[in-house]
């Protein structure tokens, strides 16, 4: 009797598939993308979108914290009719981080 896995049956004995981390890189851009569509036409509230965004971001904050102020104030220059959802977002993340606003004034 084998006691071989089945994936390893199924993919000729090859490596059983694992999941792969994403790059820095990668999440950075993740994270890029989700900041920039919060606001768009969505099934959910804003509201609930805020909340989601800031439990991501806050989750991220201590591996990428600097990328994400920039990422915030790039986009709030970039783009100004979402500058109150991103004040917002920003509100949100530092009342779950106190620290958060206090680091950087801009």
């Amino acid at each position: 009797m084998s006691r071989r896995r089945h994936a390893e049956d199924s993919d000729g004995g090859g490596q059983p598939h694992k999941r792969r981390r994403k790059s820095e890189q990668a999440i950075a851009d993740d994270l890029e993308s989700l900041i920039c569509k919060v606001g768009d036409k969505s099934t959910k509230s804003l509201e609930t979108n805020l909340e989601d965004l800031a439990g991501v971001l806050e989750a991220d904050l201590p591996n990428y914290k600097s990328k994400i102020l920039r990422m915030l104030c790039a986009v709030s220059r970039t783009l100004p009719e979402k500058l109150t959802i991103y004040t917002t977002l920003v509100g949100l993340l530092n009342a779950r981080n106190y620290n958060f606003g206090g680091d950087r004034k801009s």
